[in-house]
């Protein structure tokens, strides 16, 4: 294999140094987004790098339409996001998902290996309980079993009492479970 092989051409310089790419949208994150757009037959690739381009990329997210899972399911990963306009950004497009967002959050949030993610989705899974939006009985029933697993982080069950607490009336099964739980 020869590594002085062109592989094409640009029309823009690269710039590839650290001011440049991690504070703004740039021509080499750009291409690294196309490729990954191509390689991953995706519709929106995220570069955690590029503030703007994740900024912009989470309000065309928030817009779309087409398959609700998969728009939330990217929306998802936006919520762990080290820059709070898009973590605000990401959250507020989950609840207006409604039953799609309930979906993946309780599939794919609550068992996330992110250590932020499932804090995060246990928070929100709670304020669409309490508003009333998608099956509150298995949001309830998720939050309860995170509750009641005491495999679980203290952090973790901690959030899913407080979102459970949220729901008025709290029925009888999920007032014990509270009780226990703060008894450990």
């Amino acid at each position: 294999a020869q590594l002085n092989v062109m592989a094409g051409t640009t029309s823009v310089p690269l710039d590839t140094r650290n001011e440049v790419v991690r504070v703004k949208e740039s021509p080499v994150g750009n291409l690294i987004a196309d490729l990954l757009l191509e390689a991953m037959q995706a519709d929106v690739a995220l570069l955690r790098g590029d503030l703007d381009a994740r900024r912009a990329a989470l309000r065309t997210l928030a817009t779309r339409t087409g398959s609700e899972d998969e728009t939330a399911s990217a929306l998802l990963l936006a919520l762990a996001d080290g820059d709070a306009e898009v973590r605000a950004q990401a959250r507020a497009a989950l609840a207006r998902l409604g039953a799609a967002a309930v979906g993946v959050l309780l599939a794919e949030g609550l068992t996330s290996p992110d250590v932020e993610l499932p804090l995060l989705a246990v928070e929100l899974l709670g304020e669409l309980a309490a508003q009333g939006v998608g099956d509150v009985g298995a949001i309830e029933r998720a939050l309860l079993r995170v509750l009641n697993d005491g495999t679980q982080r203290r952090a973790l069950r901690e959030r899913a009492a407080a979102a459970l607490a949220r729901r008025a009336p709290v029925e009888a099964e999920v007032l014990e479970a509270l009780v226990r739980a703060t008894q450990d």
